[in-house]
């Protein structure tokens, strides 16, 4: 990623502000390594659900039927919960990239700033940028919590109704 900045036209220097370079050399190079990990962990979990599907589909293929379809239901009930938990992070990102470009300008122009006495007005932007990035991430974890809440209570609620169906089917009234 260094050696393709390097080797970057003057156009790209002029084009783009030096935060955003910045940003993509170190967060999103970072970034770039742990979508590696969550590949390799995605891998290894289809490796586990296609074994465990097969095992469940010989075992008794009306019960995995069953189990799908709930699963199909679920995630589409699901599915604005899940948009708003990638926006909220999405917004969380922006945020910091926002944040990132304040504090690298403001480190930059620090001499400045006091040679002129604009300490409190750059506190000011500093402080309304940090609470945006603040509230952002606020607002991400609250989204992700109540995603996640609501994916365990689909889930129980889905394991009860097979359960209460399956006794029905069995004739085991309680």
């Amino acid at each position: 990623l260094y050696r393709a900045l390097l080797a970057a036209r003057w156009r790209f220097f002029i084009d783009h502000r030096g935060t955003d370079i910045t940003q993509a050399v170190t967060a999103d190079a970072e970034r770039a390594g742990e979508t590696v990990g969550y590949l390799l962990r995605a891998i290894a979990q289809t490796a586990s659900v296609t074994i465990y599907a097969v095992f469940a589909i010989t075992i008794s293929p009306a019960a995995s039927a069953v189990a799908l379809a709930g699963g199909l239901v679920l995630a589409l009930l699901l599915r604005p919960t899940i948009r708003a938990a990638h926006r909220t992070g999405e917004a969380m990102t922006d945020a910091s990239i926002e944040a990132l470009a304040l504090v690298t300008r403001h480190v930059e122009a620090m001499k400045l700033v006091k040679s002129y006495g604009a300490e409190e007005r750059t506190a000011q932007a500093f402080g309304s940028v940090a609470d945006r990035s603040a509230q952002s991430a606020i607002d991400a974890t609250r989204t992700h919590a109540r995603a996640h809440v609501a994916t365990i209570a689909g889930s129980a609620t889905l394991l009860g109704v097979a359960l209460y169906a399956c006794g029905r089917l069995l004739h085991l009234d309680a």
